[in-house]
Formats: C-alpha cells, structure tokens, sequence
C-alpha cells in the first residue's frame, strides 16, 4: 500500500477536497493515492494514516 501513496508539502496550507473522506481541507500535506482502477485522487493526511495503518493481505 505505502508504494501506491505520495506525499506532497507545499509551502503554505492549499484547499482541496480529499476524495476518500469526501471534505473539503486545507492544508500543507497532502496524499496522491495511487488507486488500482488507475485513477490518482488527492487525500488528507488523516486519511493516509489509515491506509497506511489498515491491515495488507
């Protein structure tokens, strides 16, 4: 799963809307989260902690 995110941090805090969650953020740290239908979305830091904590099989 880590292989299928990245992390990206700009200088100051950006909007954007975290496809996983599905809110609108700002912030500095965001996740591109490679998923296995091709698409790449853009999510919040809170959601990558769970992606990455979520159990691989």
């Amino acid at each position: 799963m880590a292989d299928d995110l990245t992390l990206t941090r700009t200088p100051t805090a950006q909007p954007f809307h975290c496809e996983r969650c599905n809110k609108d953020k700002k912030a500095k740290l965001t996740a591109q989260w490679h998923r296995d239908d091709g698409q790449t979305v853009t999510i919040c830091n809170g959601c990558y902690g769970e992606l990455l904590a979520a159990p691989h099989g």
